[in-house]
């Protein structure tokens, strides 16, 4: 028998701790953050400290090889923008595990890319190299072709080299073309997802919240009553574009007005006040006929007849057309 759950599971964001104390027990072993935090611990990154600048009035620096592990990790999963990777590095787990839960500023890592760029790409291809190396066919999202470096084989080494550089090559420059492209929609200093004032203060962002629906429900209701008025206009005037006896409506039709309904009335109207007049025209021709004269003038046209019947006879076609046949 079927259990019936009669609630919704707890959502409790006021909880003391979510995750264990020791960031080591927030993902599993075989995570790929913990290779590549281990493999940036194992490669060559003295270029990157020998231009940091320690022992100098301010704060502490940000240790590059945290950055670096940043960078070998964002190119993993495909991010180049420095926006990203400083939003990952406050929501994503992983992220988080790599900086220790101190996050960079998008400006530090862009600096660090654009400081370092010749070097970074030397350690962006030899972390691509070492996974390789270890029979890795991939690194995150980057594919290796399933290419494994033969000891034996220098040809084909410096081949399979040449292609995992380019790799790093493509997304430096692919990060540094965002950057440029975020700095200029942005600002430099922005990170651009960034909250109003008045909405990062948990009383006031709900009090603004509750005004901000309010005055969107306020807007909806003013349209709908709008276009309630519009289309109440729109019908009141197709009825009056139709009346024989009215007054013919001149100038444009209203926005809402169905322009198939507003030809085929104008046609309507008109063929029904050439009907009367040929009509009236015809008891006097027979009246005049039987007093033994002709009746005087030009005589009254037959609605087929009538060309300004005809005129907006063919309006109305080109309408109907239209109407089945949109232009595209």
């Amino acid at each position: 028998m079927a259990v019936v759950a009669k609630e919704y599971r707890s959502v409790d964001r006021d909880q003391a701790f979510l995750l264990p104390p020791s960031m080591t027990d927030w993902l599993p072993g075989d995570h790929l953050v913990w290779f590549v935090i281990a493999a940036v611990q194992r490669l060559d990154t003295a270029a990157f400290h020998a231009r940091a600048r320690l022992g100098s009035v301010g704060r502490r620096g940000f240790d590059p090889d945290m950055l670096l592990t940043l960078f070998v990790y964002a190119m993993a999963h495909g991010v180049s923008s420095s926006r990203q990777i400083e939003r990952l590095c406050g929501t994503d787990v992983a992220f988080r595990i790599v900086c220790a839960g101190d996050t960079p500023d998008h400006t530090v890592l862009a600096r660090f890319r654009r400081d370092h760029e010749a070097a970074l790409e030397e350690l962006l291809t030899a972390s691509l190299l070492l996974a390789a190396e270890l029979g890795m066919v991939r690194l995150g999202a980057v594919a290796f072709d399933g290419t494994k470096i033969a000891a034996n084989a220098s040809k084909d080494a410096n081949r399979s080299e040449k292609h995992l550089r380019k790799l790093a090559q493509q997304y430096l420059g692919t990060a540094a073309a965002t950057d440029d492209a975020e700095d200029a929609l942005f600002g430099e200093d922005s990170r651009g997802d960034e909250l109003p004032e008045d909405l990062t203060d948990r009383t006031r962002r709900a009090q603004r919240i509750t005004e901000a629906l309010e005055e969107i429900e306020r807007r909806k209701n003013a349209e709908r009553e709008q276009n309630e008025a519009e289309r109440s206009a729109a019908a009141e005037y197709v009825t009056q574009a139709g009346d024989p006896a009215g007054k013919a409506r001149a100038g444009k039709a209203p926005r809402a007005a169905d322009p198939l309904a507003v030809a085929r009335a104008r046609w309507e109207r008109e063929h029904a006040r050439a009907a009367a007049r040929f009509e009236a025209y015809q008891v006097k021709v027979a009246a005049a006929a039987g007093r033994g004269h002709r009746l005087p003038g030009t005589p009254a046209a037959a609605p087929h007849e009538h060309p300004r019947v005809a005129q907006l006879r063919q309006a109305y076609q080109d309408a109907l057309a239209t109407a089945e046949h949109p232009p595209t």
